[in-house]
């Protein structure tokens, strides 16, 4: 091929995935709309009790204080709209897809072009990468020491990126502390690969010399967190903790799949056949194709790495989707690779590729509308309708604690006195219940004193929400309208 017509298709790549990137970051700003659900909130009160910057290391003693979030959320202030509280993840997450992009054109241009719709559109990149929370930017680091050790893997005559690995390693365990076990799956990789050509030995000192220092540096950071909350007064807070359970396991595994492909909720009722199925072609796709060595364990170890850990040990708090993002990154890039690879070597597979790349985008973006229209709940508009009915301030009563930041954050960003509790019988006017999306509102609550009647509701979307009921006392009677209303989960 032509030198310059090389270098025309070439821009014409890195402007169409320049595109794609403008697309995700509408996106993720279009889900970052509503008010902060509840993890976002708490987040929001424990960064402004921390007080400073050094506060958010050494007083917030808490799983949900994701420091870079944490800081980031202390900069732009309690009173900011909900979508700049969310900046951080969204500029994150944007930069992710570029750089997975990046990655793709490492194979070709189709595959770069791909890779990237994939991670704009792939419902569980957009949730996570439009909330107040610490996982995108974590993503982004975890995104470019693969980008940068594939290089070097494909050319190790390079220079060893150790320092940026490090560094990554040290911005990715401030914004969540699940960097650690991402920083060991990398090592792993660069182990297992390396076996081939130096043999054992020799691949644990390469291993150790490139990945060294960065796992040093998370391992630092976690024990950090660890010893500051032991010496508290406190010690380390949890939010909440669930023992293990296979059919939760299960369920966070089925959800990581559908919220990957795009797929949605529908397949949830059938979850293990939909284990069972992708489990099997992911390993007769990475076993029989014929690609390097060192991708067949990339593949293999971030999918497969954390999942099994998890079903060996049995820890708590297993049923959240989250906790295998590692293994999504590589669900994505094996899916963009297949496609890629087949819609350029065979020519009468490439209308079937685009056949199935289109069903898997526009599955994305039915899931994406449905993320976007819910606003996680939003739960600020439960107090839209408790200063309707009660314009210079109100009691509520919260059926459990950890809705208390949710209300607290909204009443704050509109300056309206709300007094909570989480008292099972007083007088207040107004009660604030979290719901599964599953369950409809009830229409009537009894309770100490005359009955309260269901006055708003809203359904959340995906594992990123709440769904919430809010009722008032007879005593105060206003009609019944659904203050947001977004499809249930089926």
């Amino acid at each position: 091929m032509d030198q310059p017509v090389a270098d025309i298709r070439q821009r014409s790549a890195v402007l169409l995935i320049a595109g794609v990137v403008l697309i995700g970051f509408v996106v993720r700003c279009l889900a970052a709309q509503g008010g902060l659900w509840t993890d976002e909130a708490w987040s929001l009160v424990y960064a402004q009790q921390a007080g400073d910057a050094l506060g958010v290391l050494t007083r917030i003693n808490h799983d949900n204080n994701h420091h870079l979030n944490s800081w980031w959320l202390q900069l732009v202030g309690p009173e900011a709209p909900p979508m700049l509280m969310r900046g951080l993840s969204i500029v994150t997450s944007s930069i992710t897809i570029w750089i997975a992009a990046l990655i793709g054109l490492r194979r070709n241009r189709i595959t770069g072009l791909i890779t990237a719709a994939l991670f704009a559109l792939s419902p569980i990149m957009v949730i996570y990468g439009s909330e107040a929370r610490g996982y995108a930017p974590m993503m982004l680091a975890l995104m470019i020491m693969i980008w940068r050790i594939g290089i070097w893997l494909d050319n190790q005559v390079a220079p060893k990126p150790t320092l940026l690995l490090a560094l990554c390693a040290l911005l990715g365990s401030l914004a969540h502390l699940t960097m650690l076990p991402a920083v060991v799956m990398l090592g792993l990789w660069v182990f297992l690969a390396g076996v081939q050509r130096y043999g054992i030995v020799q691949s644990a000192r390469v291993t150790a010399d490139v990945l060294g220092p960065a796992l040093a540096i998370a391992i630092l950071c976690l024990s950090a967190v660890i010893i500051t909350a032991t010496r508290s007064e406190t010690g380390l807070q949890v939010g909440g903790y669930i023992s293990f359970e296979w059919s939760l396991f299960g369920g966070a595994l089925a959800e990581l799949l559908t919220l990957t492909s795009g797929v949605g909720y529908a397949a949830q009722a059938s979850i293990y056949a939909i284990i069972a199925i992708v489990a099997i072609g992911l390993a007769i796709l990475i076993t029989t194709w014929q690609m390097p060595v060192e991708r067949k364990w990339f593949y293999t170890v971030l999918i497969l790495t954390m999942p099994v850990a998890v079903a060996v040990f049995n820890p708590g708090n297993s049923q959240y989707a989250r906790y295998y993002l590692p293994s999504a990154i590589a669900i994505l890039f094996i899916i963009a690779e297949w496609i890629g690879h087949f819609a350029i070597s065979q020519t009468r597979a490439r209308v079937g590729m685009m056949a199935i790349l289109t069903g898997i985008l526009g599955l994305a973006l039915v899931q994406n509308y449905q993320l976007i229209a819910s606003q996680r709940g939003h739960p600020e508009r439960a107090l839209v309708a408790i200063m309707r009915a009660a314009p210079k301030g109100a009691g509520i009563t919260i059926s459990l604690e950890r809705a208390h930041a949710t209300l607290r954050v909204a009443a704050l960003r509109q300056h309206y006195p709300l007094r909570i509790s989480q008292a099972k019988c007083n007088t207040a006017g107004f009660h604030f219940a979290l719901r599964s999306a599953t369950e409809a509102p009830l229409p009537m609550l009894r309770s100490c004193g005359p009955s309260m009647r269901l006055i708003a509701f809203s359904n959340a979307i995906g594992p990123s929400g709440e769904s919430w009921s809010l009722y008032q006392r007879q005593a105060l009677p206003r009609p019944i309208a659904a203050v947001s209303s977004a499809p249930s989960r089926q």
